[in-house]
């Protein structure tokens, strides 16, 4: 085996294990908090929290980088909770826009703040410089796998 080829799988390994590990950290932090919310459930609440306008599932799968089932699962569980509402699109009954609720817009306010400081906790000890390198680097690897 090349040494690049051998510096490229450990960082594949070291960049998935990362990501595995935050997500893990994260959904802990929270369920210490007495919030049963799983890191795939904030991230849709997020984003559509952050619209100006509903937006479909499909839509919010691709922003997600999931795939059309597992965005289904995750709103289901939401709509379930009472956090989202799926309003039927009045020329195509197929679809849906999804729409935050009372509730929904509640819990990501409350929560935010928390998600705040887990991702504080994630980062600490990085300076400026560290964060300008890091982004430089995911940078790259991002526009390598679009």
């Amino acid at each position: 085996m090349s040494r690049e080829k051998s510096i490229t799988e450990a960082f594949s390994f070291k960049i998935d294990s990362l990501t595995r590990k935050m997500r893990r950290y994260a959904f802990t932090q929270l369920k210490q908090q007495g919030i049963d919310i799983t890191v795939d459930q904030w991230g849709a609440l997020g984003l559509l929290y952050e619209q100006e306008k509903p937006i479909s599932q499909r839509e919010l799968a691709e922003r997600l980088i999931k795939d059309a089932p597992t965005t289904s699962r995750i709103l289901d569980i939401l709509h379930k909770k009472r956090y989202l509402e799926r309003k039927p699109v009045e020329n195509d009954r197929r679809k849906f826009n999804l729409i935050l609720t009372k509730e929904g817009k509640h819990i990501v306010e409350s929560i935010k703040p928390i998600v705040s400081q887990i991702r504080e906790n994630i980062f600490e000890g990085l300076s400026e410089k560290d964060f300008e390198q890091l982004d430089r680097l995911i940078s790259k690897i991002l526009k390598n796998v679009e």
